[in-house]
C-alpha cells in the first residue's frame, strides 16, 4: 500500500477531518503522514499516525495585530509573511517525500507545486464550496439566487479570489518553484498555464459538508465531491474530569459558549459581554477559553471555564444550545447532536454558515462579533433554548444526516486517485 501525506496547514479544524479520514485509510492498509504545527505532535502521534512539522503556530499568528486585523475585516487578510511561506514550501515538500498523494485543505493548496516536482496526485478537500459554480459566489454558499446576471457573475468570484491570492504569492512559489528545476508560473495563476503535467490535468476536491445542508450544483465535474461530514470518535475511551461532569449533572442542561480558533482583540470584555448574557437568560454555561482566551476574569458559580480540549461529540449532545463562531467542524458537529446553535461569525466562511443554519431553521440570526452585545446574545439563547421549531428541525436534521457516512464516502473517493 502507498503512502498519503496530509498537509493540514492551520487551527485544530484543519487537522481533525485530516486525522479522522487519516485513520480510515490507515485501517485500510494505507502509510499516513499528517503534516502539521509542532503544538499537534502529540495529538497526531497518540492517534496512530505518523507526524511531520510545518512551521507556523496559527494561534499566535492569529493573535497578533494582523491576525486580529483578518479576524476583524481589516488589513491585508494575510496571516504569514513571506519567509514563513516559504518554510512552510520547504517543510511539506519534505513531508511529501516516498508520497503517493497529497491531500490538502485551503490554507496549504501550495501541495500543487509540491506534486508537480514529485510528480505524484494532489487532491484538494474543502469545508466549503472552493469549485466555481453558477449557483452562489464565492464564500456566499448561503445566497443561492435564480437572476440570470448574478449566475453569470458568480464563477467570476472564484476566479477573482484565486487571481488575488496567486498574485500575492506569487514571488515566493515562484522562487521555491525555481529550486525544484520547475518552470514559473505567470501572473495569470495555474489557469494560464499551457504546460499543464499529466499528473495535474484533473485536480480532485473533496467538500466534507452534506447536501443535505448544501445542496451539490449541478456544474460541478465529476471530480468534485460531496461526501457529507469528516466525524468521527477520535477517542473513543474519552473520560471528562470528575468536575466538568458532576457540573453538567448538577442543573438543566448548560449551553456551550466557545469561539474555537478564533482570537478577540478584547478577550476580557468579550468574556464579560458573555457572563451577562448569560445572566439575563438565567443560564447555566460551559465556556471554552480556546483561543481567544476566554474567562480570564472572575466567573460565577454557573459558568464552567474549559480550560482543555473535550470531545465536542462527547459534549455537545448533553448542552441546551450551543453559541460558536460559526466553524464548519463545530456547526457538523451541532447538526449531528440535533442540537439548535448561536452562531457569532467572525470572518472568511462563517457568516454564511450562520445564515445557512438560520434558513435551515435551526439558529436565530446570527450576531456578528462586532456587533455582540449582552441584550442581542441573551435573546438569542432565549430564542435558541425556547423555541420548539428550532428544536424539532434541528433533531430532524440530526436524523437525515445519520444515513450518511462522509468518512466511508471520502475514503473511497481517495482510493480512486491512488495507484493499485
Amino acid at each position: 500500500m502507498g503512502k498519503i501525506t496530509f498537509l493540514a496547514v492551520g487551527s485544530r479544524g484543519d487537522l481533525n477531518p485530516a486525522c479522522i479520514l487519516g485513520q480510515a485509510l490507515k485501517d485500510e492498509g494505507y502509510r499516513v503522514c499528517i503534516a502539521t504545527h509542532d503544538r499537534f505532535r502529540d495529538f497526531v502521534l497518540n492517534l496512530g499516525l505518523e507526524f511531520f512539522t510545518i512551521a507556523g503556530d496559527y494561534r499566535e499568528l492569529l493573535n497578533s495585530e494582523a491576525g486580529l486585523d483578518t479576524l476583524e475585516g481589516k488589513g491585508s487578510f494575510r496571516l504569514i509573511d513571506d519567509a514563513l511561506l516559504l518554510q512552510q514550501l520547504e517543510d511539506s515538500y519534505a513531508a511529501c517525500q516516498e508520497s503517493d498523494l497529497i491531500i490538502a485543505f485551503p490554507l496549504s493548496f501550495f501541495a500543487y507545486h509540491i506534486a508537480e516536482a514529485l510528480n505524484i496526485r494532489f487532491m484538494a478537500m474543502s469545508y466549503f464550496p472552493i469549485v466555481k459554480t453558477r449557483d452562489f459566489p464565492f464564500l456566499g454558499f448561503d445566497q443561492r439566487k435564480s437572476d440570470t446576471l448574478q449566475r453569470w457573475l458568480n464563477p467570476f468570484s472564484y476566479k477573482l479570489v484565486g487571481f488575488l491570492a496567486w498574485n500575492r504569492d506569487r514571488q515566493v512559489i515562484n522562487t521555491f518553484r525555481q529550486k525544484l528545476n520547475l518552470p514559473p508560473i505567470p501572473f495569470r495563476g495555474v489557469a494560464g498555464r499551457q504546460d499543464i503535467p499529466l499528473n495535474l490535468t484533473e485536480v480532485p476536491t473533496i467538500h466534507y459538508f452534506s447536501d443535505k445542508i448544501i445542496p451539490r450544483p449541478q456544474d460541478w465535474a465529476d471530480s468534485v465531491y460531496v461526501t457529507g461530514y469528516l466525524l468521527s470518535k477520535l477517542e473513543p475511551n474519552y473520560q471528562p474530569p470528575t468536575e466538568l461532569k458532576d457540573f453538567i449533572e448538577e442543573g438543566n442542561k448548560p449551553v456551550y459558549v466557545g469561539f474555537g480558533s478564533m482570537a478577540v482583540r478584547e478577550p476580557q470584555r468579550i468574556t464579560n459581554t458573555i457572563i451577562e448574557a448569560l445572566a439575563k437568560s438565567d443560564k447555566r454555561a460551559i465556556l471554552l477559553s480556546g483561543w481567544a482566551s476566554l474567562g480570564t476574569v472572575d466567573l460565577p458559580d454557573n459558568v464552567y471555564l474549559l480550560k482543555e480540549y473535550v470531545p465536542f461529540a462527547w459534549l455537545f449532545p448533553q448542552m441546551a444550545t450551543l453559541i460558536h463562531h460559526g466553524g464548519s467542524g463545530t456547526v457538523a458537529l451541532g447538526l449531528h447532536s440535533g442540537i439548535p446553535q448561536v452562531i457569532v461569525p467572525f470572518f472568511a466562511d462563517r457568516p454564511a454558515w450562520g445564515k445557512t443554519l438560520q434558513t435551515l431553521g435551526v439558529a436565530p440570526p446570527p450576531i456578528p462579533i462586532k456587533e455582540l452585545t449582552a441584550k442581542k446574545l441573551s435573546e438569542a439563547i432565549d430564542i435558541a433554548v425556547t423555541n420548539p421549531d428550532l428544536k424539532a428541525k434541528a433533531i430532524k436534521i440530526a436524523a437525515d444526516l445519520e444515513s450518511e457516512n462522509g468518512v466511508k464516502s471520502a475514503t473511497k473517493v481517495v482510493q480512486k486517485y491512488l495507484p493499485i
